[in-house]
């Protein structure tokens, strides 16, 4: 009840009352009949009722309440024609009085009546005044809470209306006071309101979710009303929603929580869709890119501290020219979910080419980065060993560790890593390269091996290379053609041979050896199309001579045509 309730009614009135205005606000207010004419007793004691009895229907009944008690009767012949002749009075007018009596009429839906006894013969002007002005109390009431519900009502039909979900919910008790009909219908929900919100909006619930936004809202103290937007999967339909939460202020005055919610499960799949590499299923290089440029801002900030590494597939093209792509992508895939095994749910780990990944581990040292990586080795050399793979399952990796406050662009980080990974890549083709025998591979070799190209890139390959030994390799096959010349200077198997990096490292001097394998390995990484290399090979007669190696790789034939000049410097 509010004071605006009242706007119609005299400011003198409040004073014929000996009660509180307290008891007038029960009266008004209460739907409890016994509190409500305890309430009307102390409001008219200045009239020395000698009875004071409330009536209201109850389907087809009456029910009545007393000053001593609460009792429900069912109408009698003799009560009922009462009744009837009363209601009947009364639909001329508010009031039917007799010398000893009088009926008020409260209310008309449902009928709720007032009958009022008196010992004396005859009602006095000034208590005619009193209960009269309590009548217009009522009927302002009844004004006020009719354009109040019908205000609810129509807050109602437009909530019904939006397509997206609303609901409000007690923010001490969780207790749902209100849901729109779109909710309803989504979770399948006649009456959800009395009712704990996780309850019915969460499956297998004993009490508020974990993730209750409630707590956080309640302890901030910004200005104004706090709220808060985040995303959820529902665990009884498993949709995903964008929820945007706050506290409101309620009809009552008291704090409410109040949830609009948008399902957003599509667009999450599309998202999920953009942003996932399509082989892994681990975030693709935009993605990733992004979520790296989020860290790196989070270092710069000082609020944490990563260790970046950079995986590189070992031989990826040899498994793909050897046993087929399909071969290929599998290695890739195991790889992936191996890594991705040993990372913790805030590491970040993308694919940033085809056979380049990145990984990023938050408040991780270097050290303990490094374990990590090589633990996930570890567990590719037991698959690989137990699949019988033919061939090596296995990665680079470079590592660079940024502390917090580090600043440092995303495309700078991938370049320092990308040298430390191709550092490591050095040395490992070195390592196998030099556990490798000539001869081993060469037992491979069973009859002629069919050697062709195409004449038509040849006179490219000698106009930019002007030297007596002229090969070519064909990267497809790894087969090589020398010149009978070479062959006969340098001890070679033949003019045609298979894997000729194993045979002809042997011939190259120790010193030597890590410039000559490097600058295979640019080539064979497509890190550059041509190169130039000096370096002391073993020729026949025991003699180490300096050669210079230069070549140059046609992509249309996918070879290299190189030629080694026929001036030795000694």
């Amino acid at each position: 009840m509010t004071a605006s309730s009242f706007s119609s009614v005299p400011d003198s009135a409040f004073s014929i009352f000996a009660a509180d205005s307290a008891d007038l606000i029960t009266f008004l207010q209460t739907d409890d009949g016994k509190t409500k004419i305890e309430a009307l007793n102390r409001i008219l004691q200045p009239l020395n009722l000698n009875e004071i009895t409330l009536y209201r229907t109850l389907s087809s009944e009456w029910e009545s309440w007393s000053l001593s008690d609460t009792k429900l009767i069912g109408p009698s012949s003799d009560s009922s024609q009462r009744i009837d002749e009363i209601l009947t009075a009364l639909t001329k007018d508010d009031f039917y009085i007799s010398p000893h009596e009088l009926w008020i009429r409260i209310e008309a839906q449902p009928w709720t009546l007032l009958h009022l006894g008196h010992r004396q013969k005859a009602w006095q002007e000034n208590e005619l005044m009193l209960i009269r002005q309590l009548q217009q109390f009522t009927a302002a009431h009844r004004r006020c809470l009719s354009s109040h519900q019908n205000e609810i009502q129509f807050f109602h039909e437009i909530m019904d209306q939006i397509p997206t979900h609303l609901w409000i919910s007690d923010a001490q008790t969780h207790e749902i006071l209100f849901m729109n009909q779109a909710m309803k219908d989504d979770f399948q929900l006649d009456a959800p309101e009395g009712q704990p919100c996780w309850k019915v909006l969460q499956r297998d619930r004993q009490g508020p979710c974990r993730i209750c936004p409630l707590p956080d809202l309640l302890t901030k103290t910004e200005k104004g009303l706090p709220h808060k937007h985040w995303d959820h999967r529902n665990t009884l339909n498993q949709r995903i929603y964008r929820n945007h939460d706050s506290l409101i202020h309620w009809t009552d005055g008291r704090l409410v929580h109040f949830q609009h919610a948008i399902d957003v499960t599509e667009s999450h799949r599309l998202r999920f869709d953009a942003d996932t590499d399509e082989l892994t299923a681990i975030p693709n290089r935009r993605a990733g890119l992004r979520r790296l440029e989020e860290l790196l801002e989070q270092v710069g900030q000082g609020k944490l501290g990563i260790t970046a590494a950079m995986l590189d597939i070992d031989q990826l093209k040899v498994v793909n020219d050897q046993f087929g792509h399909q071969e290929g992508d599998l290695l890739i895939c195991r790889i992936s979910k191996t890594v991705s095994q040993q990372l913790q749910q805030e590491d970040l780990f993308f694919r940033l080419s085809g056979d380049e990944f990145i990984v990023v581990f938050a408040e991780k040292r270097f050290q303990e980065a490094e374990a990590v990586l090589n633990q996930a080795q570890r567990q590719l050399q037991i698959w690989s060993k137990n699949e019988r793979k033919a061939y090596r399952c296995n990665f680079c990796y470079g590592l660079i560790s940024l502390p917090a406050n580090t600043q440092l662009s995303s495309s700078t980080l991938l370049s320092q890593i990308d040298d430390a990974m191709y550092s490591q890549k050095r040395l490992l083709h070195i390592q196998l390269k030099d556990s490798e025998k000539a001869q081993m591979q060469l037992n491979d070799y069973r009859g002629e091996v069919v050697f062709s190209y195409d004449s038509a890139y040849l006179y490219d390959a000698l106009v930019e290379s002007t030297d007596d030994y002229i090969f070519i390799n064909n990267m497809r096959d790894d087969v090589f053609r020398y010149p009978q010349a070479m062959v006969e200077e340098f001890g070679l198997p033949g003019q045609i041979v298979r894997n000729a990096a194993a045979f002809c490292g042997e011939k190259v001097d120790p010193d030597d050896k890590a410039a000559f394998l490097e600058a295979n390995q640019i080539i064979l990484d497509g890190r550059a199309t041509s190169h130039n290399v000096e370096y002391r090979a073993l020729n026949q007669r025991g003699e180490w001579v300096w050669v210079r190696c230069r070549g140059k790789v046609v992509l249309q034939a996918t070879a290299v045509l190189c030629c080694l000049p026929d001036s030795f410097l000694t």
